[in-house]
């Protein structure tokens, strides 16, 4: 039995929301009138100014560290303005500052030119444990010997500070004849001695008829 004056159906109505005036339910369209918890939360986004909602901070973008490059263990690889601190010793190995056929800009050693000689070039450096220890440097041959059989030679050494060979690292000949001045990079990796202190040395040896010429230039060891 009903009592009097008791309603029979009462939807509850969302509390008046700060800055906007309160709408009785009786306001809101049907379909949100039968889902009072919805229809408070839309019209709470309706009528809330936009600096009043709910808004994640945007996240702050992380910056990816340049990586720093490996550090050049050779001094002056490039062989720009004197030989120094290179050693050169011998009747076939030479220095120019001002050749015709350099790879960089003007300087580069070369080696043979003549019959009967031999000669070679080094330098000392230390290899740190952490350093990748990798050898490039780049290369030309021009011969007037034929590419069957290998007359002349030129051979890139790692020796230790005393000037024991430790290990060849490669070799090259009168049979990687090429034109002047038209290089190729070769690459290599000295691992094995990191954290020692060595010799990289280019040593040549030519046999007694036609002449081959070797040339290297821009050495790097990072």
């Amino acid at each position: 039995m009903r009592r009097s004056g008791t309603p029979t159906n009462t939807i509850p109505q969302p509390p008046p929301i700060t800055g906007a005036p309160a709408l009785a339910v009786s306001s809101w369209p049907p379909e949100l009138r039968r889902r009072p918890l919805l229809g408070r939360r839309l019209f709470h986004q309706r009528l809330l100014p936009d600096r009043q909602l709910l808004r994640l901070p945007t996240p702050t973008p992380t910056a990816t560290p340049t990586p720093t490059p490996p550090t050049e263990l050779i001094v002056n690889g490039a062989l720009e303005g004197s030989i120094s601190p290179w050693v050169l010793s011998g009747s076939g190995a030479f220095y120019t500052n001002n050749g015709n056929y350099p790879h960089g800009v003007t300087g580069y050693m070369y080696f043979g030119v003549n019959n009967n000689v031999s000669g070679q070039v080094y330098q000392t450096v230390t290899i740190p444990s952490t350093a990748t220890a990798n050898l490039t440097f780049w290369f030309n041959c021009s011969s007037s010997e034929g590419t069957t059989t290998a007359y002349d030679f030129l051979y890139v050494e790692v020796r230790n500070t005393s000037g024991t060979s430790l290990q060849t690292v490669a070799t090259y000949s009168n049979r990687d004849n090429t034109t002047p001045g038209n290089y190729s990079q070769k690459s290599f990796s000295l691992a094995a001695y990191r954290g020692q202190t060595i010799r990289l040395q280019f040593r040549c040896t030519t046999d007694f008829s036609l002449s081959t010429t070797f040339r290297i230039d821009d050495v790097s060891l990072r």
